[in-house]
Protein backbone atom coordinates (compact mmCIF):
# COMPACT_ATOMS: atom_id res chain seq x y z
CA UNK A 1 0.00 0.00 0.00
CA UNK A 2 1.43 3.21 -1.15
CA UNK A 3 0.02 6.86 -0.06
CA UNK A 4 -0.56 7.87 -3.73
CA UNK A 5 -3.49 4.47 -3.17
CA UNK A 6 -4.66 6.16 -0.10
CA UNK A 7 -6.24 9.81 0.89
CA UNK A 8 -8.17 11.84 3.75
CA UNK A 9 -11.66 11.58 4.67
CA UNK A 10 -12.64 14.45 6.74
CA UNK A 11 -15.83 13.86 8.04
CA UNK A 12 -17.42 17.31 10.00
CA UNK A 13 -20.62 16.78 12.12
CA UNK A 14 -23.02 19.53 11.82
CA UNK A 15 -26.27 19.30 14.39
CA UNK A 16 -28.98 22.51 14.23
CA UNK A 17 -28.17 25.67 16.00
CA UNK A 18 -28.37 25.58 19.87
CA UNK A 19 -28.48 21.60 19.74
CA UNK A 20 -27.18 19.96 22.33
CA UNK A 21 -25.04 16.49 21.80
CA UNK A 22 -25.41 14.43 24.75
CA UNK A 23 -22.68 11.85 23.54
CA UNK A 24 -20.01 11.10 20.71
CA UNK A 25 -20.97 10.58 17.29
CA UNK A 26 -19.94 6.83 15.55
CA UNK A 27 -19.00 6.99 12.24
CA UNK A 28 -19.04 3.49 10.82
CA UNK A 29 -17.27 2.90 7.24
CA UNK A 30 -17.67 -0.08 5.10
CA UNK A 31 -15.82 0.02 1.32
CA UNK A 32 -18.25 -1.27 -1.74
CA UNK A 33 -15.38 -1.25 -3.59
CA UNK A 34 -11.55 -0.54 -2.86
CA UNK A 35 -9.14 0.16 -5.63
CA UNK A 36 -6.44 -1.59 -6.78
CA UNK A 37 -8.10 -4.68 -4.78
CA UNK A 38 -10.41 -6.84 -6.06
CA UNK A 39 -14.01 -7.07 -5.62
CA UNK A 40 -13.62 -10.58 -3.68
CA UNK A 41 -11.14 -9.49 -1.84
CA UNK A 42 -12.74 -6.46 -0.29
CA UNK A 43 -15.67 -8.56 0.53
CA UNK A 44 -13.52 -10.48 2.84
CA UNK A 45 -12.06 -7.89 4.58
CA UNK A 46 -12.74 -8.58 8.76
CA UNK A 47 -15.35 -6.11 10.23
CA UNK A 48 -15.15 -4.71 13.50
CA UNK A 49 -17.84 -6.36 16.24
CA UNK A 50 -18.57 -9.62 17.11
CA UNK A 51 -20.96 -12.63 16.79
CA UNK A 52 -23.55 -12.39 14.41
CA UNK A 53 -24.29 -8.65 14.58
CA UNK A 54 -23.75 -6.67 11.47
CA UNK A 55 -20.81 -3.99 11.95
CA UNK A 56 -18.89 -2.15 9.78
CA UNK A 57 -15.18 -2.71 8.38
CA UNK A 58 -13.98 0.48 10.53
CA UNK A 59 -15.91 1.71 13.63
CA UNK A 60 -14.41 4.82 15.46
CA UNK A 61 -16.16 7.66 17.77
CA UNK A 62 -16.04 11.10 16.91
CA UNK A 63 -15.46 13.40 19.95
CA UNK A 64 -16.39 16.94 19.50
CA UNK A 65 -17.38 18.18 15.29
CA UNK A 66 -14.46 16.62 13.36
CA UNK A 67 -12.69 13.38 12.75
CA UNK A 68 -10.36 12.91 9.34
CA UNK A 69 -9.31 9.39 8.53
CA UNK A 70 -6.63 7.98 5.99
CA UNK A 71 -8.34 5.68 3.66
CA UNK A 72 -7.68 3.11 0.56
CA UNK A 73 -9.25 4.62 -2.05
CA UNK A 74 -12.83 3.83 -3.36
CA UNK A 75 -16.43 4.22 -2.48
CA UNK A 76 -17.77 3.69 1.14
CA UNK A 77 -21.44 3.35 2.80
CA UNK A 78 -20.64 6.15 5.88
CA UNK A 79 -23.04 5.83 8.61
CA UNK A 80 -23.33 8.19 11.12
CA UNK A 81 -25.33 8.14 14.66
CA UNK A 82 -25.30 8.74 18.27
CA UNK A 83 -27.73 6.49 20.16
CA UNK A 84 -27.72 6.56 23.81
CA UNK A 85 -29.95 4.25 26.02
CA UNK A 86 -31.02 6.98 28.59
CA UNK A 87 -33.15 3.98 30.19
CA UNK A 88 -35.59 5.86 32.98
CA UNK A 89 -32.66 8.23 34.38
CA UNK A 90 -33.12 10.73 32.98
CA UNK A 91 -36.12 12.94 32.25
CA UNK A 92 -37.00 13.98 29.47
CA UNK A 93 -34.71 12.36 27.21
CA UNK A 94 -32.26 14.15 25.38
CA UNK A 95 -32.67 13.40 21.30
CA UNK A 96 -30.69 10.69 20.18
CA UNK A 97 -29.22 11.87 16.39
CA UNK A 98 -28.66 10.18 13.17
CA UNK A 99 -27.19 11.39 9.62
CA UNK A 100 -29.99 12.69 7.32
CA UNK A 101 -27.32 13.98 4.26
CA UNK A 102 -24.23 14.73 3.76
CA UNK A 103 -22.74 17.85 1.52
CA UNK A 104 -19.19 16.49 -0.23
CA UNK A 105 -16.65 18.44 -1.05
CA UNK A 106 -17.89 20.01 -4.54
CA UNK A 107 -21.55 21.09 -2.50
CA UNK A 108 -23.39 18.27 -4.19
CA UNK A 109 -25.68 16.50 -0.96
CA UNK A 110 -25.22 13.31 -0.62
CA UNK A 111 -28.40 11.34 0.44
CA UNK A 112 -28.64 9.24 3.61
CA UNK A 113 -30.95 6.10 4.34
CA UNK A 114 -31.23 5.20 7.99
CA UNK A 115 -28.29 7.48 8.40
CA UNK A 116 -26.60 5.72 6.14
CA UNK A 117 -24.57 7.43 2.89
CA UNK A 118 -21.94 6.32 0.08
CA UNK A 119 -19.42 8.11 -0.40
CA UNK A 120 -16.68 8.59 -3.30
CA UNK A 121 -12.87 8.77 -1.98
CA UNK A 122 -11.46 9.40 -5.29
CA UNK A 123 -8.64 11.94 -3.75
CA UNK A 124 -8.43 13.79 -0.38
CA UNK A 125 -12.52 14.59 0.13
CA UNK A 126 -14.45 16.38 2.73
CA UNK A 127 -17.90 16.02 3.79
CA UNK A 128 -20.16 17.60 6.07
CA UNK A 129 -23.02 15.21 7.87
CA UNK A 130 -26.13 16.84 9.06
CA UNK A 131 -27.55 15.25 11.76
CA UNK A 132 -31.46 15.03 12.94
CA UNK A 133 -32.84 13.66 16.21
CA UNK A 134 -34.25 10.50 15.44
CA UNK A 135 -37.43 10.89 17.94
Amino acid sequence: MTTAATATLDVAIELPPGADLAASVELELTPETLVGIPDPATRTLPYDGTGTAVSAYHHTRVIGTRRRLRLTRGVYRLTASSIVDWGTTREPHPPNWIADRAIGSDGAAIAAKAGTMRVVVDGDTAVRVIMVPTD
